[in-house]
């Protein structure tokens, strides 16, 4: 991809989801170059966004490899420039990608430049039993435990899909004060399993929900989202009454906001905290009548219902119309790219492109 590319898939991710009534993002943006045009386009729009700088150090394929200092670095470099901008919308992280693709020494200096700047540490943690196995035959541990064993869990650590993990790394996770990002939707399509969402809620683990990107999930609705991770724990169990509509809001909203250390500015409408809001038009044949707005927004609502987007105060989407940037003129320009990307992919690996 080349920076233009990036500039207008994020420009179109941002608008996606502020159409699902998202006010704010965690891209864990990876590939060793062009995330300043992931800030650019967050700001841009208007969304409020963290964005991790992820970095693969061993074991991945080789165009995805990167030195360990040459990440950090990067990250730093990131940190100063975005960190805090735009009235505070835009935060930086820092995104080991899989320890399984890291070195301890990596995963270590990650945590004190966490450390150091008070930052997210954001990083996909016990999501596939292959992964599991690599870590196990690289590190010797499972993911959480090795984290735990290097000191890297903490307050500002996000475990992102812990689908692959025992119920004595749920206490350390829980421990640790660390959050765990579910992203259902995303674990069904690829096959990874499903994360114990119920016992992590019961050893008080704070769980946020995630959609994870285009690659795992075609559909970036969070509010959708809400219901398939209510329905999957459901079934998984065979219970019913195991996770409610109101847990599913929660992690979707005030949740998130604590996984960010925002829950005293963001994630609930109160006096004091700034006005991120989303406005649902819930009067709809497929909605209403509604007797229980939470589990009427949660069972029934999808990104379609999402009529006015308010973030920092500001009218994003009004209507269903977005108000900060041309819609139309993003969605030309990405046709182009894709047509662009496809002739270089051509030219690089044949025709099969």
């Amino acid at each position: 991809m080349a920076e233009k590319d990036v500039y207008v898939s994020s420009l179109l991710g941002c608008i996606e989801n502020i159409r699902s009534g998202v006010t704010c993002i965690v891209d864990n943006h990876y590939g060793g170059k062009y995330y300043d045009e992931v800030v650019k386009a967050m700001i841009e729009t208007g969304v409020r966004g963290c964005v991790p700088r992820g970095g693969y150090e061993v074991n991945a394929m080789e165009g995805l490899l990167e030195d360990r200092g040459r990440i950090l670095s990067d990250t730093e470099r990131l940190i100063r420039q975005w960190h805090g901008s735009a009235n505070g919308r835009i935060m930086i992280g820092i995104a080991p990608m899989h320890p399984c693709f890291a070195s301890k020494e990596f995963l270590i200096k990650a945590k004190e430049l966490s450390d150091k700047y008070g930052v997210v540490y954001h990083t996909h943690t016990g999501e596939s039993k292959k992964d599991q196995e690599l870590n196990l035959a690289y590190h010797g541990k499972t993911d959480v435990a090795l984290l735990d064993e290097l000191g890297v869990l903490g307050p500002r650590y996000h475990a992102v899909h812990t689908v692959w993990i025992s119920q004595k790394e749920i206490g350390m996770l829980a421990k640790a004060g660390a959050h765990v990002i579910h992203n259902p939707v995303s674990n069904m399509y690829l096959g990874s399993g499903v994360a114990p969402v119920p016992e992590m809620l019961a050893a008080g683990v704070n769980i946020a929900l995630g959609t994870d990107g285009p690659a795992s999930n075609n559909n970036q609705d969070l509010i959708q989202s809400m219901k398939f991770a209510a329905c999957l724990h459901k079934v998984n169990k065979l219970d019913p009454a195991i996770i409610s509509a109101k847990q599913v809001l929660e992690m979707a909203t005030i949740n998130g906001a604590r996984a960010l250390g925002l829950e005293h500015e963001i994630g609930s409408i109160e006096v004091g905290k700034k006005a991120d809001i989303t406005i649902v038009d819930m009067e709809k044949p497929h909605i209403a009548p509604v007797h229980d707005p939470i589990a009427s927004l949660v069972y029934c609502a999808n990104c379609n219902d999402v009529d006015t987007v308010i973030i920092d105060g500001r009218v994003v989407m009004e209507g269903g119309e977005i108000k900060t940037v041309d819609e139309h003129e993003i969605l030309r320009k990405s046709y182009e790219s894709v047509e662009e990307l496809k002739e270089r992919a051509r030219e690089r690996f044949g025709t099969k492109f």
